[in-house]
């Protein structure tokens, strides 16, 4: 079995971090996740996450700095990165039945004081950049006003 690489952008404005609703295919749970996804083949894991970027949100995204690897299993490795988008407004491209393996409900620019939204997937996400980085990345726009 391969492993599945992945890579996901992490953008926050304003006290905001934007998050997509996303279905499983396999068991139908819906949870939140990153704009981002797999890596394909002969692509770099930044790449990948600009091509990810596009094809789900028709947004283009600069990245600006690595996070970390969040999580290394014998099925998957998630890398999560902090971009800034170039402007675009978010775009749901397909429809949600439209998407092969996922259903992507929507995009939600979610407040980052509200802990009350986040289910324990996001949560360990979290941790993990405050680890990385310190509670800093949590407030404003990380990016420019942090590490830009």
């Amino acid at each position: 079995m391969s492993v599945r690489v992945a890579s996901y952008a992490v953008i926050v404005e304003e006290g905001k971090i934007l998050l997509i609703r996303f279905r499983n295919p396999e068991s139908g749970l819906v949870h939140w996740h990153f704009l981002g996804g797999g890596v394909g083949e002969g692509e770099t894991m930044e790449e990948s996450l600009l091509r990810e970027a596009y094809e789900e949100a028709g947004v283009e995204l600069e990245i600006v700095r690595y996070i970390g690897l969040q999580e290394r299993t014998e099925k998957h490795e998630r890398h999560y990165y902090f971009c800034r988008r170039r402007g675009q407004e978010l775009t749901l491209l397909k429809q949600p039945d439209e998407y092969e393996k996922s259903s992507i409900l929507g995009f939600h620019w979610v407040d980052l004081q509200d802990e009350s939204q986040f289910d324990d997937f996001i949560n360990r996400i979290f941790s993990f950049f405050d680890q990385e980085l310190g509670t800093e990345w949590r407030v404003g726009d990380p990016a420019g006003a942090v590490f830009g």
